[in-house]
């Protein structure tokens, strides 16, 4: 496990010579109190060390760069050797993640000693619709999708969390948060993470996941609150899919009423994910069809204004109240129009697709992307203040440069862009005006020589 907090990714000779030496790296944003495997943090700095290994858990240790990867495996190799691998069971074999039996053995102590104050819930996912997948596709496809997802959950979960992959393309939280909206609101950000990875199967169909929470309430059981938790999850599914159900009660001592509705819902989940693979398919395309016109830039298959700027007023609100840093960049394309006047109309909209594609790779998993219109582009950037969002602008703005964008015919093609970064403060009244903040600074740029970045002034 690779964890960068500078966000310095693992170059290619490095990570081969380290295969060769019997280590393959996973890049992640974090390591995790209850880590599995040996894992290295990589920083630039004595005031990095210093600040990784305040945190670190015994499994871990610090490198500073440069390290080769001679001096990276002889860490991990004293790792390995001062904490021998876990039994079998705590390990997920599909995932990597803590599994099921070590999720169960470690959750009676984190009720007991959750934080008196905020919000902390029960939490069990599932990919829709793995049984028929399964059924499809076989094994492999299903432990495929059941790793990238599981990929996604490592990046989003933070140190409070208890993270458990449970077979068959399940997965068990256990979750702590300030307060019930942030709770479901990183939910929806993780629903979201998913959808954006775009994962399909054989079939070439989306592949998403359910959620069904269950609020802890004082003297709850870990069996009561699994249950409840898989309840939401049977009508998350059986509304559909794709979606977050929650147990606002407390699940004790239901009525013979709330005993003969779940029976219902758990025959309906049977019999929705056993629909024949027509109906299953056409439903699916034509839902989807729908929301991807609404919602979809239909030329470069980002997020368009519509979306982004319901996206914005919510992340908005919720950094505002939560006193968290938000941070928003605008790009616009260098001299645009010209290439639609010497190259055509054809030629402008692959190269609108290829700069999304090239901004899409330069940013990191929290960061959203989305289209404003004709050749101006946005980048949402949660947990992110003015230095970090300047930071990845300028290596979006280089990445833009060094792309090496071509004509329809071939010819070689000089694209830059020029970007403004806009961040939240107390004069700034509402999402809207933070954009336009951003769009005022693009201005400066584009006034200051183009392909720079500029930040807004206060």
């Amino acid at each position: 496990l690779w964890v960068a907090p500078g966000g310095l990714p693992p170059d290619e000779p490095l990570r081969l010579a380290l295969a060769g030496l019997g280590w393959e790296m996973d890049p992640a944003d974090r390591i995790q109190s209850d880590a599995v495997v040996p894992a290295i943090v990589v920083v630039e700095t004595e005031a990095g060390e210093l600040a990784a290994l305040q945190p670190l858990p015994p499994r871990a240790d610090v490198v500073r760069t440069p390290a080769g990867a001679a001096l990276i495996a002889a860490r991990l190799e004293r790792l390995a050797a001062a904490f021998p691998a876990r039994p079998e069971d705590e390990v997920d074999a599909s995932t990597g993640l803590p599994s099921r039996a070590h999720f169960a053995r470690r959750l009676p102590g984190w009720l007991a000693h959750r934080p008196a104050g905020g919000a902390h819930a029960i939490a069990v996912l599932a990919l829709d619709p793995f049984t028929g997948m399964l059924e499809d596709q076989g094994p492999e496809a299903g432990r495929r999708l059941s790793a990238s997802v599981a990929a996604v959950l490592r990046r989003w979960a933070t140190q409070r969390d208890l993270v458990a992959g449970t077979g068959a393309g399940e997965y068990a939280l256990a979750l702590s948060r300030t307060g019930a909206d942030v709770m479901r609101y990183d939910l929806d950000d993780l629903l979201d993470a998913v959808r954006a990875q775009r994962l399909a199967g054989a079939d070439g169909l989306p592949v998403t996941l359910s959620a069904g929470l269950t609020w802890l309430v004082p003297g709850d059981t870990d069996a009561g609150a699994m249950a409840r938790a898989s309840s939401a999850l049977q009508r998350a599914r059986a509304s559909g899919g794709d979606g977050l159900a929650v147990e606002e009660a407390a699940g004790e001592g239901r009525s013979g009423q709330d005993a003969e509705l779940e029976r219902f819902l758990n025959i309906t989940q049977v019999y929705s994910e056993r629909l024949g693979q027509v109906v299953r398919t056409l439903g699916r395309r034509l839902a989807l069809g729908t929301l991807r016109d609404a919602l979809q830039d239909g030329l470069t298959g980002i997020p368009n204004r519509r979306c982004f700027d319901d996206r914005l007023a919510r992340a908005f609100a919720q950094a505002r109240r939560d006193r968290r840093p938000l941070s928003l960049l605008f790009l616009d394309i260098d001299d645009f129009a010209a290439v639609n006047r010497l190259h055509g109309h054809a030629c402008g909209d692959a190269l609108l697709r290829r700069f999304a594609e090239v901004v899409a790779e330069g940013l990191r998993l929290i960061d959203w992307p989305a289209r404003w219109g004709g050749d101006e582009f946005c980048v949402l950037m949660p947990e992110t203040g003015a230095v970090d969002a300047a930071a990845v602008a300028e290596e979006l703005r280089a990445c833009v440069e060094a792309a090496g964008f071509t004509t329809l015919d071939d010819r070689a093609l000089a694209l830059t862009c020029s970007i403004g970064v806009s961040t939240l403060s107390p004069a700034l009244a509402d999402g809207a005006a933070m954009a336009e903040q951003a769009r005022l600074a693009v201005r400066c740029a584009k006034a200051a020589g183009k392909n720079r970045v500029e930040i807004a002034a206060d």
